[in-house]
């Protein structure tokens, strides 16, 4: 990966811009502060300053917040589901930072701490936001059915400058990444922004265009991990749509995702004159990633021993991919788990393993168990196809997979805790 450059004017210039307008959506048009979150989230424009970096995502998100608290919109969460999930955020955030005492690399391990922390700032963010609001939910879905759009068409570029790929029986395999970094990283934000938007885009040609493109995208990646959490979503999806009496146009727009997908990996085989694109898909054999990340079988293991010498904080969040080596993994190898239960039980023992298991699994719960609110339920079953997903990726150790979905859950629990808790809306803004 190359190293981001130093803040410089003009980064500086867009960075001040950017968190003006999000403070000016915050204060006026609080709806549309999750919109800039998802739009910029997957185009971070990175900039290093001092031993921190600034990305847009964080500054929309420093900025939204600020626009919230001026305009009052800050509350303690009544309903049970923005404030379970509150609840195990901050106990990730904790779990992560009793790991920083005894780790070996202690930078990582704040680092990690403060990640968990933005986590449970974009929930509530997120949740603020759309907190009382109608159409708020409308609003999110379409922004995320721009990015996708966005972001697989940027994605293409990979065929020109490939970033990631593996060889398969002597056949080297392009995948797509794009700015997501990674392929199983597309797949799992493309997971999370495709049913966001079925869900709430009313033009059925604009449904059938994003889930298109999308869905060609998600099978392009080659990502088994994510092609199974992006039709396990949108099989939830379908059914939530299919109780609104909508089950044609839904059924349409499956129908586009499948026809995309099988097209783009037929014409993938056809340009590379190679089948082993189609084969890896419906494998379960372990491959090689030529980038030199190793096997899952090397990670797995080093990670099942990390856990085992330390049972009850790890060897200290962040650290699992620097103390690789001493656990029997190949001098070149340097990545995380790909697991995100296995990385939190090497990095933070059954402490973090813990949160971690109530993270990915009690805010997706408590959002399917909502009543009346569909966005919230399509959310719901796109979060647990998010946490199956997390059993051989850890797709959320990279944060704009991370940001997506708790900006998304955010809202969702706006809106399934309704407006019970929230103060008189100003007019103009229900």
């Amino acid at each position: 990966m190359i190293a981001a450059p130093p803040l410089g004017a003009a980064a500086a210039v867009w960075f001040v811009g950017l968190a003006l307008l999000a403070a000016l959506a915050g204060w006026q048009r609080p709806a549309l502060a999750p919109c800039l979150l998802v739009v910029v989230d997957p185009f971070a424009l990175t900039r290093y300053v001092g031993h921190t970096t600034i990305t847009s995502f964080k500054v929309v998100l420093v900025g939204a917040l600020v626009g919230l608290l001026v305009r009052g919109a800050a509350a303690w969460p009544r309903d049970r589901t923005a404030g379970g999930t509150l609840a195990v955020l901050a106990l990730v955030v904790l779990a992560t930072a009793a790991t920083i005492p005894h780790a070996a690399f202690r930078a990582p391990a704040q680092r990690e701490t403060l990640k968990a922390l933005e986590y449970l700032v974009v929930f509530v963010v997120g949740w603020w936001s759309a907190r009382g609001i109608r159409g708020a939910s409308r609003l999110v879905g379409v922004a995320c059915g721009a990015a996708v759009v966005l972001v697989t068409l940027d994605a293409l570029r990979d065929y020109l400058h490939p970033q990631s790929g593996m060889w398969i029986n002597n056949v080297r395999l392009v995948r797509l990444a794009g700015h997501l970094e990674g392929p199983n990283q597309l797949a799992a934000w493309l997971g999370i922004a495709l049913p966001a938007s079925i869900a709430e885009l009313a033009w059925w040609p604009a449904v059938l265009i994003v889930t298109a493109v999308g869905g060609a995208a998600v099978a392009l990646t080659f990502s088994r991990g994510g092609i199974a959490q992006t039709g396990i979503a949108l099989i939830g999806t379908a059914w939530v749509r299919g109780t609104q009496h909508r089950r044609l146009p839904v059924a349409a727009a499956i129908a586009a995702t499948v026809v995309a997908s099988g097209l783009a990996l037929g014409a993938f085989a056809l340009a590379t004159r190679s089948q082993e694109g189609l084969s890896h898909v419906g494998s379960l054999s372990a491959s090689v990633d030529y980038g030199g990340t190793g096997t899952r079988a090397i990670l797995w293991h080093a990670a099942e021993e990390m856990g085992r010498t330390h049972p009850v904080l790890g060897v200290g969040a962040g650290n699992f991919e620097l103390l690789l080596q001493r656990y029997g993994a190949p001098p070149h190898v340097r990545t995380q788990a790909n697991s995100l239960y296995l990385e939190a039980w090497a990095d933070g023992g059954s402490v973090l393993l813990g949160a971690t298991l109530l993270a990915g699994l009690v805010p997706p719960l408590l959002l399917v168990r909502a009543r009346g609110a569909p966005f919230a339920l399509v959310i719901g079953f796109a979060g647990l196809a998010l946490a199956a997903h997390g059993l051989i990726d850890d797709v959320t150790f990279y944060t704009k997979v991370g940001q997506l979905w708790w900006v998304l859950a955010g809202v969702a629990a706006a809106s399934a805790g309704g407006s019970s808790s929230s103060p008189s809306a100003t007019p103009g803004t229900k």
